[in-house]
């Protein structure tokens, strides 16, 4: 399954996703605990996007936080 994103470079939201990016990409602890919590969602059978999403965005915030 792919998901694409299509949003206007100007947007704060690029950003986000590109510091959640360089975050990600300079600790991999992170990434292995993105991972985990990734899988903790599929293996709940989890199916629906807005569901998906909202058992991520803790971690996500967490990751953010400066």
């Amino acid at each position: 399954r792919i998901h694409v994103h299509l949003i206007p470079e100007s947007s704060a939201e690029v950003d986000r996703l590109r510091k959640f990016r360089d975050r990600l990409s300079a600790n991999p602890e992170l990434i292995v605990r993105y991972v985990e919590q990734k899988r903790r969602l599929v293996d709940a059978q989890i199916s629906d996007r807005s569901t998906y999403t909202q058992g991520k965005k803790a971690f996500i915030e967490s990751v953010l936080v400066d």
